[in-house]
């Protein structure tokens, strides 16, 4: 709904034809926006600290905080529309007027920040990190755009006497698809100017001069950004690169054999491209000890669950698995040639260790 409104609400410089898909669309949102107030009032929040808080005080107290005034106004500019929109001619008027505030809705943005965060934490692939780098980018640029293409569109179909470029290029004769589109390719252009349309009055010059400082500030934002994520992957991946120089290093000086070298390269690299042990997790050593049980909970129930005795534990929700998972269980990353035991060997005796290859 938040897209649909970024969308939608800067579409209304345009004569919008009667759409039947865009009433429906109206009364969807405006009937969301009503229900999101109460159930608000009655979702869990997560915490700081990753927790989640089901306490209706703290959540209520929480919501009048942040976006229950904003949400009231919101609401109640969209409902004042309808009930004006049904009176007389000075109602009809006032309706107007309530459409304008309609604005107001685009303060909702502010939760795109909001959301494309938790996007970001539930992309657990480091190869989409640059992709995902790439999609922000074009996600601005393309906000931006369409923003400032809506606001020159506006600018040049104004009511006044003097000329205007919707006037002098008779875009005010064509329909909406070639308008938005000319305002739309008029704002992409910015970056590098647009022969095709150019500003036909004082005003519009303002306005493109505005635009065209913003779009430059803007740019260089999203290029530090775009540019700074691609070195953050570089420097992930050269820190295995150097890591791996280093052994290849130690172990020549030693005067290893090549096949044992290559044996011990191998591995090591399948460590470090592979399943990575709890102590090489630096933050791990950071986060709350009941969120450690949670994680050892999540990672070794899945192994346990094989085992009957611990399927029907799991099954009842036994609170003696988490410590089980917590403390009696650990892991050991090997490869599929390694040795883990010989006839005769005796085993670490209260421990049991688990093997992945």
């Amino acid at each position: 709904m938040v897209l649909y409104d970024m969308v939608m609400i800067p579409m209304q410089a345009y004569d919008m034809p009667e759409n039947g898909f865009l009433d429906f669309m109206e009364w969807t949102t405006r009937l969301f926006w009503t229900f999101d107030i109460f159930f608000s009032c009655i979702t869990g929040v997560v915490m700081t600290d990753g927790s989640v808080e089901y306490n209706i005080r703290i959540i209520l107290k929480r919501y009048a905080k942040t976006w229950l005034t904003m949400d009231l106004i919101i609401v109640l500019s969209d409902w004042s529309e309808v009930v004006f929109s049904s009176g007389g001619v000075a109602m009809l008027s006032f309706a107007r007027t309530t459409r304008i505030v309609r604005i107001v809705r685009l303060l909702r943005l502010v939760r795109m920040q909001e959301i494309m965060a938790n996007v970001t934490e539930r992309i657990q692939s480091e190869t989409l990190g640059p992709l995902v780098q790439v999609c922000k980018v074009l996600i601005v640029l393309l906000t931006i755009s369409h923003f400032t293409g809506c606001l020159w569109f506006a600018v040049g179909a104004r009511n006044t006497s003097e000329s205007t470029w919707v006037k002098v290029l008779s875009y005010d004769t064509q329909g909406v698809d070639a308008q938005y589109l000319a305002s739309l390719h008029w704002a992409l252009s910015q970056c590098r100017g647009m022969d095709e349309i150019s500003p036909a009055s004082a005003l519009e010059r303002l306005f493109a001069v505005a635009v065209g400082g913003l779009i430059f500030v803007v740019a260089l934002v999203m290029v530090g950004v775009f540019t700074s994520g691609l070195t953050q992957q570089y420097i992930i991946g050269g820190s295995g690169a150097r890591q791996l120089a280093t052994l290849k290093r130690y172990l020549k000086q030693n005067n290893v054999s090549k096949a044992t070298t290559k044996r011990v390269c191998r591995n090591a690299k399948h460590a470090i491209s592979g399943d990575l042990t709890p102590e090489s997790v630096e933050l791990l050593h950071v986060i709350s000890e009941p969120l450690k049980v949670e994680l050892a909970y999540d990672m070794y129930s899945q192994v346990l669950m094989w085992h009957p005795f611990f399927l029907e534990l799991l099954q009842e929700n036994s609170p003696l698995m988490r410590p089980i998972c917590h403390r009696a269980m650990s892991m050991l990353l090997l490869s599929s040639t390694d040795i883990i035991f010989n006839l005769g060997e005796e085993g670490t005796i209260g421990t049991r260790e688990m093997g992945r290859t």
